[in-house]
């Protein structure tokens, strides 16, 4: 694992205690992911190393069998299991566990969002519901907190979420992050439901942000990165040319390396020798072709010359990343211009995988299963690891401090 630089690590939330725990191997916190994907968040409770951990991630569950491969080969063989959530008993995993109700730490939940996805123009029943598995789920295994995440629309059944985690003995948040105030380069909103157990009560829901926009800068915090930021170092392509793999040539322990390509570059990056996949470039039709090269950086559908516009498109269709900025939400259809702006920036072509998953804060060495559409997929579903590592570094200082306060120490 990479080490956080320290410059993109402003001070954490007040009100809970920041003092690094002193010595000892404590016992890890521990995480079931249910509808895991490739595992954005449980890596987030793993990435990038600090002082307050550790964490162990028990099990992740999801239908897609290249995304559960993808979780295993970066996060740990056979963690994750291939599972129909709507046909699982979580009475017989909490056996299987070998766990009490009670014992776990924290049980997360990512839901298909297709069916509250404003994007979405196909009826969603069946999937609308997919957050009561969750809700028996934590039934089942009585977590001391519990993380559900999604699209914005979630919130249309927030009556419900929230009254059955509360009659079950838990105090209830909900609201909205913003990947780029936690270090992500994209403006990633997702609703969070976080509920913690009684005996947690009064703490923070929300991790604090360390970045802002430029504009809005609050002592303590820094720039939101960039595009450039978060993808400039990466070695050019050619639409429809590899290679698909490159060995890193950079010394990112090198102090001259870091300031030539930022923090944030340097924290993504392996060691020297390694190699990185998943960087082709898919392939472009000469009308697509046409249309990037009639395009500048921040442009999209609406700046394409009348000839070459298409005949429908949401708004950001067909745009050029803006390098100043951080990217808009990284969705599934990054595997295509006509999906949102994915065009690269400053070459004609789309960005590649390893590219969005930069822009999705996963680090270089983390390689994604299946093909491209597979891959795709599996990116713009993830949530971005630095945005589960705030989560997993306020919930660990909330454990330590309940854990240490003299209501717990007289039990």
């Amino acid at each position: 694992m990479i080490a956080m630089p320290s410059t993109a690590a402003p001070p954490e939330p007040q009100g809970v205690d920041d003092e690094s725990p002193s010595g000892g191997n404590p016992e890890p916190f521990t995480l079931i992911d249910l509808f895991c994907g490739c595992g954005g968040y449980s890596y987030g409770f793993q990435f990038p190393e600090d002082e307050y951990g550790p964490w162990k991630i028990l099990r992740g569950f999801d239908v897609n069998s290249n995304a559960v491969r993808t979780f295993n080969c970066n996060i740990g063989s056979e963690i994750a299991k291939v599972a129909d959530l709507g046909k699982e008993n979580p009475w017989g995993h909490l056996r299987d566990l070998n766990l009490d109700p009670g014992q776990l730490t924290c049980l997360h939940a990512s839901p298909p969002c297709e069916a509250y996805s404003a994007n979405n123009r196909k009826n969603g029943h069946g999937r609308d519901f997919r957050f009561r598995i969750a809700l028996n789920w934590v039934r089942a295994f009585r977590p001391k907190i519990v993380t559900i995440e999604n699209v914005l629309r979630l919130r249309e059944w927030d009556t419900i979420i929230q009254k059955r985690l509360s009659a079950m003995g838990y105090d209830v948040d909900c609201f909205v992050v913003n990947s780029a105030d936690y270090g992500v380069p994209q403006r990633r909103k997702r609703l969070f439901y976080v509920a913690y157990d009684k005996s947690l009560s009064s703490v923070p829901s929300a991790p604090a942000p360390r970045h802002a926009s430029p504009d809005r800068l609050r002592t303590g915090q820094v720039p939101w990165i960039t595009v450039q930021q978060a993808i400039g170092d990466l070695p050019s392509r050619i639409a429809g040319q590899g290679p698909d793999r490159f060995i890193s040539r950079l010394d990112t322990c090198s102090t001259e390396v870091c300031a030539r390509i930022g923090d944030y570059a340097a924290l993504l990056r392996p060691t020297r020798g390694s190699k990185i996949s998943n960087h082709q470039a898919r392939a472009l039709n000469d009308l697509m072709q046409q249309r990037v090269k009639a395009l500048k950086p921040g442009q999209a559908i609406a700046h394409l010359p009348k000839e070459l516009q298409p005949k429908m498109g949401f708004r950001g269709a067909y745009g050029r990343l803006d390098p100043d900025q951080p990217a808009k939400t990284i969705t599934t259809g990054v595997r295509g211009p006509s999906h949102g702006p994915f065009f690269h920036y400053a070459q004609d072509r789309l960005i590649t995988i390893r590219e969005a998953a930069r822009l999705q804060s996963f680090p270089d060495d983390f390689a994604f299963q299946g093909g491209l559409d597979s891959q795709a997929y599996q990116v713009g579903n993830a949530v971005p690891p630095l945005l589960a590592a705030a989560f997993r570094r306020l919930f660990s200082k909330v454990l330590r401090a309940a854990s240490t306060s003299p209501t717990a120490s007289n039990g």
